[in-house]
């Protein structure tokens, strides 16, 4: 990857109480989980961060330190399948371990940004939203005595609620309706992030929250210096759901507004053994983006176009028409050939239906002669070239 993160792979299979203990309530809710022949409890795998806390704790003394990884995981969650959900899925991961602070934080969020980009989507098309997780502890802190995590987990909830049904979830888990409406407000903050960050250092918090305000600042002054910044908005919305997370959190979404996050994140605090996996990083699921692109019309081409389609005149020339093959595939040309006994006129649509750029057409006379025909199916023009000039042909 262009940010030199490294490639890691991990079992689809795993202990339950890796999952149940580190993921929150909601997502332990959808684990897939059930007994081995040897009575351990176990479960498909859900996410990948406890996993890379465990990999991480368990060879933390030959690693080198920070550690950029990558993973491209298929994940299944019991849930209810529907638009942008699915209980079986492809997810990116993109992390940084064992260091880095704000300064990894910026690069994580940079780079799914990028991703963003080279699928087409334009500021105008998405947007990062930022927080972080001490920042509102601390605000949350100041309003009620009401546990900030219990509250967290309504706010995370809020795009599904209409306001009444947000004020009375607050106020089902102990906050006051004067508390409800301090904490409504909080959430209601969202915009630029110099506009909000001058308007958050002018407000009174507590040191937790100062810390946490300190950290969201440098994050985007970094953002800024990567020249994404005009993607980011800071939504105090924004908590994210999972127990883990200790800084800096984010989401990105479309900006019509009518779908789930593309992907989500922040700075984390896993623990394996009794021993923490201090970390930023994301997931990129690929359903929300699919429906997206769709959207959008960006969804790419994944068809397997040739390059080339090797052609018979007669079944006599097949051990030549093999030979091309395998010096054509050996030269890094995208080439196929007919594996039954289709005439030659059915062979030339087999070419055509699979994008094929060019026909190479064998018959007697050319295995006589040792050359063969190039056809450009576009163009419709021939020429002859000799089998040993294959090379200096321009098949692209």
């Amino acid at each position: 990857m262009r940010y030199g993160f490294e490639e890691i792979e991990m079992p689809i299979l795993e202990r339950y109480e890796l999952f149940a203990q580190k993921s929150g309530e909601e997502l332990s809710e959808q684990l897939y989980n059930f007994l081995d022949k040897s009575g351990r409890r176990l479960c498909l795998r859900a996410e990948t961060t406890p996993i890379i806390a465990r990999i991480y704790v368990e060879n933390e003394r030959s690693l080198v330190k920070p550690l950029k990884w990558f993973c491209i995981s298929r994940l299944f969650r019991y849930e209810t399948p529907q638009k942008g959900r699915l209980r079986e899925f492809f997810q990116l991961n993109i992390d940084i371990l064992g260091g880095g602070g704000n300064h990894a934080t910026a690069e994580v969020i940079a780079c799914g940004i990028d991703i963003c980009r080279d699928f087409g989507l334009t500021s105008k098309d998405s947007v990062m939203l930022i927080n972080n997780r001490k920042l509102m502890e601390g605000l949350v802190q100041q309003i009620t005595t009401v546990n900030a995590i219990a509250i967290f987990g309504v706010i995370d909830k809020r795009s599904k609620l209409s306001p009444e049904e947000f004020q009375n979830a607050l106020l089902e888990i102990g906050t006051s309706k004067q508390e409800t409406e301090r904490i409504q407000a909080i959430a209601d903050t969202r915009g630029k992030p110099s506009a909000i960050l001058e308007q958050l250092e002018k407000t009174e918090m507590n040191e937790l929250a100062k810390e946490g305000l300190e950290e969201l600042r440098e994050t985007c002054e970094i953002l800024d210096n990567y020249g994404v910044l005009d993607y980011c908005l800071v939504d105090l919305s924004i908590v994210r759901g999972l127990a883990y997370y200790v800084g800096v959190v984010f989401e990105a979404f479309d900006t019509r507004g009518k779908n789930r996050s593309i992907l989500g994140g922040g700075d984390y605090t896993t623990m394996y053994g009794g021993k923490p996996a201090p970390a930023v990083g994301f997931g990129f699921g690929d359903t929300v983006i699919g429906v997206i692109l769709e959207e959008r019309a960006l969804y790419p081409s994944f068809e397997s176009e040739l390059d080339v389609f090797v052609t018979t005149v007669e079944p006599s020339v097949k051990p030549t028409a093999y030979q091309i093959l395998s010096r054509l595939r050996s030269l890094g040309v995208k080439a196929d050939i007919d594996l039954g006994s289709r005439k030659f006129r059915k062979q030339l649509q087999q070419a055509d239906r699979r994008g094929a750029k060019f026909a190479v057409i064998i018959g007697p006379k050319d295995v006589e002669e040792k050359v063969v025909t190039i056809k450009n199916l576009q163009s419709g023009e021939q020429e002859t070239v000799p089998q040993d000039q294959l090379a200096s042909f321009k098949w692209t």
